[in-house]
């Protein structure tokens, strides 16, 4: 196994043994859960010592909600890069072909799930969770506002409230989809996004 008090001198290394963790986790925690995997397992799969998990990550609370993040990011960034750049015919076929590489199975969704009932357990982890999730909500927010801002008129949802329609739906319709997979199509989630835009043009004033 790699050395964790000399692997990370070189800022390249770095990078690339954070991302053998994070991968290695990810894989760790779909196999066993949040709580029934532990550090030991993550550097285990990854062919590092358990100090190079700590060298990167404080604990494993810290190593899952990088996943978390990391998976958030792409996840929005693509979206809307592809909502961006749709024509009107096109809308609904290009956020459902991202929907289809990026929305969460059902094995992620439960993972998830999992961890968030672990965190309101602890306070000081609630409280971890709730700061990450308005980071996220305010760079959902940053994305919004630009395309508020091409409507004919004065949109009928602040940029805020529209960004907290989209996680709403997003998670709504992702747990109907763990619980019931034959209850969603890769479809539905862009579809009712295409009619929230078709709406805000029609009801801007």
């Amino acid at each position: 196994m790699a050395d964790d008090k000399t692997q990370d001198k070189n800022p390249d290394k770095t990078e690339v043994t954070r991302g053998r963790l994070l991968a290695a986790a990810a894989d760790v925690f779909a196999k066993k859960g949040y709580e029934g995997a532990s550090v030991d397992d993550v550097a285990h799969a990854a062919g590092l010592t358990k100090g190079a998990v700590y060298w990167h990550f404080a604990n494993k609370e810290e190593l899952f909600l990088t996943l978390v993040r990391e998976r958030q990011t792409a996840l929005r960034l693509e979206f809307f890069a592809a909502a961006t750049r749709a024509e009107p015919d096109t809308y609904v076929p290009e956020l459902a072909e991202v929907y289809k590489r990026q929305a969460p199975d059902a094995g992620e969704w439960k993972l998830w799930m999992e961890f968030l009932l672990y965190a309101l357990r602890k306070p000081k982890l609630t409280r971890r969770v709730r700061a990450d999730g308005e980071t996220a909500l305010a760079a959902l927010v940053a994305q919004v506002e630009p395309r508020l801002a091409l409507l004919p008129g004065r949109p009928p949802l602040s940029a805020e409230l529209l960004a907290r329609l989209y996680v709403a739906l997003f998670d709504g319709i992702n747990q109907q989809r763990a619980v019931d997979p034959a209850s969603v199509d890769d479809e539905l989630f862009p579809t009712l996004v295409g009619f929230i835009d078709a709406a805000l043009v029609a009801l801007s004033t």
